[in-house]
Parts: C-alpha cells; sequence; structure tokens
C-alpha cells in the first residue's frame, strides 16, 4: 500500500509541536465551538465514509462492508458523543483539608499517542 518509515522520539516532539501551532487557540476555545468542530468532523466522516472504509479495509486487510458497518458509523458515533460532552465539562466543589476546593478540567494540550492499529478511527 505504501511505504512508513520508523520514528522515533524526535519525530512525535516535531509532529506535537506543528500541531500545536496549527490550532494554537484550542484549549481556549469555548466548548459550544469544539463541539460544532466535533459535530462537523462526525458529518465529514460520515459523507466520505466509502473512501475512510477503503482506505481503512486495505490498511487493516478487513472487509470493506465490515468496515463501514461498524468502524466507520463507531468513528462518527464518537465524534457526536464527545461534541454532545464538548460544552457540558464544568468544575465541582470538593471537601478538602481546612476547606473546600473547587476541581477544574482543561484540556491537556496536544500529546503523541500510539493508538490502537486495528481501530484508528
Amino acid at each position: 500500500m505504501g511505504t512508513v518509515s520508523a520514528g522515533d522520539v524526535a519525530d512525535i516532539d516535531i509532529a506535537v509541536s506543528h500541531a500545536t501551532k496549527a490550532l494554537p487557540g484550542w484549549k481556549r476555545f469555548p466548548g459550544s465551538d469544539k463541539a460544532r468542530m466535533l459535530y462537523r468532523l462526525g458529518k465529514l466522516i460520515e459523507r466520505d465514509a466509502d473512501i475512510f472504509a477503503a482506505i481503512h479495509a486495505l490498511d487493516a486487510g478487513l472487509v470493506f462492508d465490515h468496515v463501514k458497518a461498524l468502524d466507520i458509523k463507531m468513528a462518527v458515533d464518537v465524534m457526536r458523543h464527545f461534541g454532545g460532552w464538548a460544552d457540558k465539562i464544568s468544575g465541582r466543589i470538593t471537601e478538602i483539608p481546612n476547606g473546600t476546593g473547587y476541581v477544574r478540567r482543561e484540556p491537556y494540550g496536544v500529546c503523541g499517542l500510539i493508538i490502537p492499529w486495528n481501530a484508528p478511527l
């Protein structure tokens, strides 16, 4: 199908740096903007399902119909699920020694990850 170069730590650092520069304000985007982007990504995957399914089927050695019915649908469902949460993540009050504290969840930022080889979408 193609040629893939072996990567190392430096390659991951370069990729993370470029991704961070590509969308520097992601951490500060309101949840509603993130939700819209995730919903849009789900719609685009759904729109181009045949293309994604063909690539994934060839890459993983799977049957096209299986990939389209399961893996592509799951990718779209995941975008919709997390798009639905994007504007609902909030902080909470918790007890701490000598008082109370406020726990606020914040995005970590761009990460280099090893993802499942059998379901990359």
